[in-house]
């Protein structure tokens, strides 16, 4: 191999050599942010666990105080179809009373 063809060679070596070590170095740089950005994430990921957790026992206690004022709203409403039930049925029986009532009385049975 003539000379100057090899000093060229070596040239080129040097100079990805030196592209080599340019890239190395930017590798680790970006490892570095990497590690730091997956820092940031794994704290915002406990952040965000701590938030979700009260937030779901937030829920939990609306959601049993929802509960109770339904049951007893329920409750009510069941004691009041109770009375009007019991309401239409002393009706019933005053209707047809009177209905019976009237119909003596057309007849001359009283």
């Amino acid at each position: 191999m003539p000379t100057s063809e090899r000093d060229d060679l070596m040239i080129q070596v040097a100079e990805l050599r030196s592209d080599v070590h340019h890239v190395q170095a930017d590798t680790t740089q970006i490892k570095a942010d990497l590690r730091l950005t997956n820092q940031r994430i794994d704290a915002l990921d406990d952040k965000m666990d701590q938030r979700i957790a009260a937030l779901d026992d937030k829920m939990d206690q609306r959601i049993a105080a929802l509960d109770v004022r339904m049951e007893k709203r329920l409750d009510n409403l069941a004691d009041a179809l109770t009375s009007a039930k019991h309401w239409a049925i002393g009706m019933y029986i005053t209707l047809a009373g009177g209905l019976f009532y009237m119909v003596a009385h057309g007849l001359k049975w009283l």
